[in-house]
């Protein structure tokens, strides 16, 4: 049997196996919208007709015929894959709207967000190994007092992009407490990196920083925001090729099992992808890069290579980095951020009182952001509306930064 499978009859006495046998009409527990409940008699809500193969759930709407009843014409057609859902009859249910109630607090709530940049929250991120600027499109936002702590907030999206819930993910937490809170139907929603519902292969995660670690390497990711699933989330991915990523513990193991359930029924083709030597993948990119880097090459994806070339960033009077080494600092007019900037050696590094108020950059703050000078140009001018303007040191140097400087210096 192929792997791209719609629901059968053994998926559903996998599913449900106490599921009685006796009768034409038989009832399971859906494997589509009942992974979070009980598999017992009062929650079986999908009907079969075991003559027909036809079955309906009356909890989520969805309905069409298991596979065993296909003509031999329709188990050999592979069409687009949402014509093919629509081909072999299964109906999706209507969108649930959400409770007003559910949407004014979630209003209320992102009304005080700021702007990432700039904030606590971006210095969270850096420290977490995270891309600033993929983030900042993705709506990622700071708050400095939801439920009395400053967090990062997430927003979760539902199958049509439009905002349905937010998490925030707590900056400080302490023992005892949890580390998120949320507004909204978080089981409507998730976050969503960019092309992740297009893409012929795509991970699932359970968390935004793992989203948004495989999205920077050009792995397409979705995360669900725990082990459960929004129920629209299988149909939007029927047909793909679906990484199961969740953690690398027991829950995540568990997670990945019911994930590929529900998205085996709709001809997903699943696999495992679990990361080697962490916990998580944002855990990975921080302990071992190379090792993530290993496991992306493995899929026969590779890591966004920096730009290649490194344009020389003269200043008067000789090589200005032999000057950057030596002394320390150099004073550039950069053609990208389009104003005088202090590029310096380190975070340590003496520079003259009047320079003080110029922007300062670290080569470590540079090399962050190879091949990505859009990400440069917006941190900046987060910075530059920042009062804290403390930047984290840690990346390494490359010799291909000179591009993201590159510009007349001179002194005075």
């Amino acid at each position: 049997m192929r792997p791209e499978h719609p629901l059968t009859l053994a998926a559903l006495d996998e599913f449900d196996p106490r599921a009685p046998a006796r009768g034409r009409e038989r009832d399971f527990c859906c494997p589509l919208c009942g992974r979070e409940k009980r598999v017992d008699a009062a929650h079986r809500s999908l009907s079969l007709n075991s003559d027909t193969g036809a079955w309906k759930c009356h909890r989520c709407g969805v309905s069409g015929q298991l596979k065993e009843f296909w003509s031999e014409r329709e188990a050999a057609i592979t069409p687009h894959p949402k014509r093919r859902v629509r081909r072999l009859g299964i109906k999706l249910p209507p969108t649930r709207e959400p409770e007003p109630e559910q949407v004014e607090g979630l209003a209320e709530k992102l009304a005080g967000c700021r702007d990432l940049l700039g904030s606590r929250g971006e210095q969270y991120l850096l420290s977490r190994g995270l891309n600033l600027s993929l983030a900042a499109r993705l709506g990622v936002k700071f708050h400095p007092s939801w439920d009395r702590r400053a967090a990062v907030v997430f927003p979760l999206t539902d199958r049509a992009g439009a905002t349905v819930a937010a998490e925030a993910r707590y900056l400080c937490v302490p023992d005892g407490r949890p580390k998120s809170g949320c507004r909204g139907p978080k089981s409507s929603g998730a976050f969503v990196t960019p092309g992740a519902l297009e893409a012929d292969l795509v991970a699932l995660v359970e968390g935004p920083a793992c989203a948004l670690t495989l999205a920077a390497q050009g792995l397409p990711a979705i995360a669900t925001m725990g082990t459960g699933l929004p129920d629209w989330l299988p149909r939007a991915l029927a047909w793909r090729r679906v990484l199961l990523a969740s953690d690398a513990d027991a829950a995540g193991d568990a997670a990945a099992e019911e994930w590929g359930a529900a998205l085996r029924a709709f001809g997903a083709r699943v696999e495992r992808f679990r990361p080697e030597g962490a916990k998580d993948w944002n855990d990975l990119l921080q302990s071992d890069p190379e090792g993530l880097a290993r496991q992306l090459e493995a899929l026969g994806l590779e890591a966004p290579a920096p730009s290649s070339g490194t344009p020389p960033a003269p200043v008067a009077g000789g090589d200005g980095w032999a000057l950057l080494k030596t002394r320390g600092w150099l004073r550039l007019e950069s053609r990208l951020l389009g104003e005088v900037v202090l590029l310096t050696r380190d975070a340590e590094a003496p520079i003259p009182p009047r320079y003080a108020g110029l922007p300062r950059y670290t080569l470590a703050d540079a090399a962050r952001f190879l091949g990505d000078p859009e990400g440069l140009a917006h941190w900046h001018r987060g910075q530059q509306a920042a009062a804290d303007r403390e930047l984290l040191t840690g990346a390494p140097l490359r010799a291909e930064i000179g591009h993201l400087f590159a510009g007349v210096a001179g002194e005075s």
